[in-house]
């Protein structure tokens, strides 16, 4: 699976130590190896940009995963790292997202909104190129030091101390049933709360991933039949945010055109005012995709992971 998405050579009884060493090893070697990919051909193929920053932020559950068995001094450097190259391939990804979404809606329409589209691209694109530029300038800074983390870290492993858990199983109950808590808990608000959506949201990656860790502590439906549905609402929520950051960068050039050049607003406005409204529109249907995934969810998915963990 690209990302090296599941974890192999683990089950319920490894020990918390080794368990450790073969995710952590696994899931920092897969940003190593997207650092590479993610500056090679980025204009041609953007989806090593999108591999590199999912890869940080599953090596970042990791890490929170197996505090335990390393240092805080350690997690607190490996998570500085992460977090920034998270945060450049992330502003890269963001504008691929946007353009792709562009080109779409370009596709969509007749010629007449084809300035205004062709105007928000433009803008796009400068913002792209400079996003690059900063990504290549962080890979360039972190690409030789990370291998040598990589190194650090897994050597740093240790055996937790008595009070904690013994093995794998006994971590993913803990993890688990805490995440299932507090994804229903996030999800009993207003979903129209931007704030409790990025809460959410933040919490089912959190769930995602340890559910991808754990996998192998747990018979096939919770891979095959519980995972699916969390990455369904994990897709919904992500088209959502998109929708957000978009909504945010057209009303941004939007007012930037209005007051910098009043007089080219009339060419803009049709097409600008009905991406917006797309946009809008696209939020509204998509929460109600959310509505009817979260009941599913909550009437079923949720009880279920709860009592697969309590075997």
């Amino acid at each position: 699976m690209p990302g090296g998405k599941w974890v192999k050579n683990v089950k319920a009884t490894t020990k918390l130590a080794p368990a450790a060493r073969g995710v952590l090893k696994l899931r920092l070697q897969v940003v190593q190896e997207q650092l590479h990919l993610a500056v090679k051909e980025p204009f041609k193929d953007p989806e090593p940009i999108h591999q590199l920053r999912v890869a940080t932020r599953r090596a970042r559950a990791a890490i929170d995963i197996f505090s335990s068995c390393f240092s805080r001094r350690i997690a607190k450097k490996v998570n500085k790292h992460l977090r920034t190259i998270r945060d450049a391939a992330g502003a890269a990804r963001d504008w691929d997202v946007f353009l792709a979404g562009l080109t779409q809606w370009r596709n969509q329409q007749k010629s007449r909104h084809y300035p205004g589209i062709d105007f928000v691209r433009g803008y796009a694109w400068d913002q792209r190129v400079a996003a690059q530029s900063h990504l290549e300038t962080t890979v360039q800074k972190y690409r030789k030091s990370f291998a040598k983390l990589q190194a650090r870290t897994l050597a740093d492993i240790h055996k937790p101390c008595a009070s904690r858990p013994r093995n794998l199983g006994e971590l993913a109950g803990l993890i688990l049933a805490k995440l299932v808590r507090k994804m229903s808990k996030n999800g009993a608000g207003n979903i129209d709360n931007i704030q409790l959506l990025h809460r959410l949201r933040i919490t089912g990656k959190q769930l995602r991933y340890a559910m991808e860790v754990f996998a192998p502590c747990f018979a096939t439906p919770f891979r095959g039949r519980l995972y699916p549905q969390v990455t369904a609402m994990q897709d919904i929520l992500g088209a959502i945010h998109d929708c957000y950051v978009a909504y945010d960068v057209l009303e941004s050039v939007r007012t930037k055109v209005r007051k910098t050049i009043p007089g080219d607003w009339p060419r803009y406005k049709l097409s600008i005012e009905g991406i917006l409204r797309n946009h809008h529109e696209k939020i509204l249907r998509e929460k109600q995709r959310f509505r009817k995934c979260w009941e599913r969810w909550h009437r079923s998915g949720a009880k279920t992971l709860l009592n697969a963990i309590g075997k």
